[in-house]
Formats: C-alpha cells, sequence, structure tokens
C-alpha cells in the first residue's frame, strides 16, 4: 500500500470528510446553549465551539463545522481555526484541565478524537509531551491514518442516538467500512503545488534534540515520476465518488 500526500499553498481547499457507509460527513459536535446536549434543543451558534469539542458523524449540510482542509498533515477546520486531535488523557488516566497528559506512545486504541489547538512544527509545537497526534496521512486505500500512533479514525455507532452522531475514535487500522471515507471538495488541481507519493514504511520520527522538525515533511522516500497524474487522479476519484452520496 502506498501513500499519497497532496500539500497546495493553502491546503487542499475545504472539503466534507464523508463516510459512505453511514452517509454522513464529519461533524463538530454543538451542545445545546443551556450546555446540556437533548435532542430538539437549541444549539450553540459557530461562535461558541472551543477547543475541546467533540467530532461526530451527522447528516452532511455543508456548513463550516464540517469543512476541513488538510494543512501540514493537519486537518484544520476553517471556521474554528482548531485541528482535529487525538484526545491524550491525563497520565493518571483521568481527564481533567491542567494535568500532565499522556505521552504519545500512551495513546491506545478507541482514544476519542476532538478540536484542539493547532499546533506547529517548531520548537513551541515539540514541548507537547503528545506531539504528533495532530498529524494524519490520507491513504489511498480511503482511511485517514496517524502514523504516530498507527492508528486510524473509525466511526463507532454504539452511543448514537436522536441527540448524538456516531462519535469519532482512533482504532487499529482495518480498512473496514468504518475507516473509510471519501472528500466532497471542489478542488482546482491548478493550485496543487506539491504531490509526492511515498512507500507505506514511512514513519513518524521524534524530533531531533536540536529540535528540527519532524520529519512530515520530508517524507520523499519512493517517489516517483508519475506521482503528479497518480495523485491528482486520486483526488479527482475521490471527489466523484461523492457525488452517489445524498448530502442533504
Amino acid at each position: 500500500m502506498k501513500l499519497v500526500i497532496a500539500a497546495a499553498v493553502f491546503g487542499l481547499g475545504a472539503a466534507n470528510i464523508v463516510s459512505p457507509e453511514h452517509k454522513t460527513c464529519l461533524d463538530i459536535k454543538a451542545l445545546c446553549k443551556d450546555g446540556s446536549d437533548k435532542a430538539g434543543c437549541e444549539r450553540q451558534g459557530p461562535n461558541d465551539l472551543k477547543k475541546g469539542a467533540n467530532l461526530q458523524m451527522w447528516k452532511c449540510h455543508d456548513k463550516k463545522n464540517q469543512l476541513f482542509e488538510l494543512m501540514n498533515g493537519r486537518w484544520h477546520n476553517t471556521l474554528t481555526g482548531l485541528c482535529i486531535d487525538i484526545q491524550a488523557n491525563c497520565a493518571d488516566g483521568s481527564n481533567h484541565a491542567g494535568c500532565k497528559r499522556q505521552a504519545l506512545e500512551d495513546i491506545k486504541e478507541h482514544a476519542n478524537v476532538q478540536l484542539w489547538t493547532c499546533r506547529e512544527d517548531n520548537a513551541e509545537g515539540f514541548k507537547s509531551s503528545s506531539y504528533g497526534n495532530q498529524k494524519f496521512d490520507l491513504m489511498n486505500d480511503g482511511t485517514i491514518k496517524n502514523e504516530a500512533t498507527n492508528l486510524c479514525l473509525t466511526v463507532d455507532e454504539s452511543k448514537k442516538d436522536e441527540a448524538n452522531g456516531a462519535n469519532v475514535k482512533v482504532a487499529t487500522c482495518k480498512g473496514d467500512p468504518n475507516q473509510l471515507f471519501v472528500f466532497r471538495s471542489e478542488i482546482d488541481s491548478a493550485k496543487i503545488t506539491r504531490l509526492v507519493e511515498v512507500q507505506d514504511v514511512t514513519q513518524l520520527r521524534a524530533p531531533t534534540a536540536n529540535g528540527s522538525p519532524a520529519a512530515f515533511a520530508a517524507m520523499a522516500v519512493g517517489a516517483c515520476a508519475s506521482v503528479v497524474l497518480a495523485a491528482v487522479a486520486f483526488i479527482r476519484s475521490r471527489r466523484s465518488t461523492s457525488e452517489g452520496i445524498p448530502m442533504d
């Protein structure tokens, strides 16, 4: 299996991340205005969505809480300015503000996925013990894989009800239908400035002692001459696949 990385000056453009299996889109969870979470309530407005907001799958509606762009290996939500993040619990297993968080290697299968402040690939970003939990690769089998943990975004319908869509977590990459996504996006291929195809052996390295960036941008192993056409075809195929998915 090979990995296709597509990088543009301003990302790949805002896109719906769609589950063909469930015919729903990745969605930022908005609680009720009173802080509860019940069916039929008046929901929080866009400006009330903060870091720590949960991610779920919901009916596709093309509003900005369902639009994401790929920036420097991170899925960035254009509405909030926050990034998809694998939640690192406190080192003692609890989850409360101000605690010492798990190290990256301690994040396990079934960890929750949330929105959080986007880290940078610099000394400040490397201070996080869980650096790498926001880096995702688009695999050409349709999975979205975090190379640092070797886990994939996964739809979990076990707690779905009238007020809650299917939760999104990470789990061992199996390529089952709950881990397959397509991207409904009007991508202008003329804006794509760099496309790289690399072999599946690439792993996200830890920052070096001198603070140099982790090697996501340096994953040039196995680049081939036909990669531009192959990757553009991949992107277009994902877009065309989604045309048959009900979006409203």
